[in-house]
């Protein structure tokens, strides 16, 4: 199965009149830019992604269409109500929702994923290199909770107390930027964080359409700042952290010469 680690639902809302939406990224064998047209169907996802090892067919895709599954379905309408009526529009209960979705998607893309799966292969590993008899079935049955130890506890970290409180202790807004000559974009990690999560002053970016962007922060300087900003300038800030966040691929109506800038891959680095 496709698990989307950028929502189909979330992405749809850059899709032009035959619901296709502008993709960027580079070739890997010479980091050349590409702009391509697609369904959101067809692209940010990763075959198998959050899928558990060593399980039934019918649990194999659980984490994707019960976890993820659940903080999507109930994320959709609320992106929908952020856009039209804005964040005071939200009901408390909506609100841990959105803070959910938040968490979630700075942890569901692939190479956080990568990480938490290596952790836990080290662990296991360490744990299997030391001699216990009691532990000797473990080399030849791939079944059992040790082989999906790093997505089980990802799957769990998307509902974690602390950062969720942490994203509900900000002040929200969403801004319409509707006056800017250019769009917003999204990328492949879309949720950008300026400053750490935990400290003062951090402020966290994710556009939810090409004229709308979520902000939120709990410092009254970053506020003052933000709202200094004429539409355009945000945009540029905003798209700028976007391209260069993108792992991959970026979306979104722009000019090429900007995403040449600021899509700045590991290839282009290199």
């Amino acid at each position: 199965m496709d698990h989307h680690f950028l929502p189909q639902f979330h992405l749809r809302q850059w899709a032009n009149s035959e619901g296709l939406v502008t993709r960027w990224g580079r070739i890997p064998s010479s980091g050349k830019l590409t702009k391509r047209s697609l369904h959101p169907a067809a692209t940010a996802y990763s075959p198998g992604l959050y899928a558990l090892k060593g399980v039934s067919d019918a649990k194999v895709d659980a984490i994707e269409e019960h976890v993820l599954g659940d903080i999507d379905n109930r994320a959709a309408p609320i992106l929908n109500q952020l856009i039209e009526k804005g964040v005071r529009s939200l009901s408390a209960r909506q609100r841990y929702y959105w803070a959910r979705y938040l968490n979630a998607s700075a942890a569901r893309i692939p190479y956080v994923v990568a990480e938490a799966n290596s952790k836990a292969s080290s662990v296991l590993e360490r744990m299997l290199s030391e001699p216990d008899p009691g532990l000797e079935w473990v080399h030849n049955d791939a079944s059992g909770p040790l082989f999906n130890g790093g997505i089980v506890a990802l799957a769990k970290f998307f509902s974690y107390k602390k950062p969720i409180d942490r994203f509900l202790s900000l002040r929200w807004s969403v801004r319409n930027v509707s006056n800017s000559k250019l769009p917003l974009m999204i990328g492949d990690d879309p949720l950008g964080r300026t400053g750490n999560l935990y400290e003062a002053d951090c402020l966290v970016t994710l556009p939810l359409s090409p004229n709308h962007v979520f902000l939120a922060t709990d410092s009254p300087r970053v506020i003052n700042a933000i709202n200094r900003r004429h539409d355009q300038q945000l945009v540029e800030l905003v798209n700028q952290q976007s391209l260069s966040d993108a792992k991959q691929f970026a979306y979104g109506d722009a000019d090429l010469n900007m995403v040449d800038q600021w899509l700045i891959t590991a290839l282009k680095k290199a």
